[in-house]
């Protein structure tokens, strides 16, 4: 994921505000808003495919603008949700570098974070 200027410096600012003692905490907190975010997004794509009500050109055409709309505000949800799994990757490097080690990590994360 390629972070904007003003996200990367989100980022930094969310380094700076963790520690040694708290690093791995505000990865968890993260991972599990990312975790949380993607089942209730996943949960919902089926009840947001819209169908027109009736195949007249009103119709299909307020669901084509509808369908867009929502589609919008879901990419939103799921660009926030990858966010957070990236600010997730960040701070599991940053907890490398105040010397957690790889094991721990994966003791805290499993091996597929």
């Amino acid at each position: 994921m390629t972070l904007s200027p003003e996200r990367q410096r989100s980022f930094e600012g969310l380094i700076s505000q963790v520690s040694a003692d708290n690093v791995l905490a505000v990865a968890r907190v993260l991972r599990t808003r990312a975790d949380d975010m993607e089942s209730m997004l996943n949960a919902s794509l089926n009840g947001l495919d819209l169908r027109p009500c009736a195949e007249d050109p009103v119709s299909l055409d307020a669901r084509d603008l509808f369908q867009r709309k929502i589609d919008q505000i879901l990419a939103g949800h799921w660009a926030q949700c990858a966010e957070l799994r990236a600010a997730h990757t960040a701070l599991r490097a940053t907890a490398l570098e105040y010397g957690v080690t790889d094991a721990d990590l994966a003791r805290e994360f499993g091996d597929d974070s």
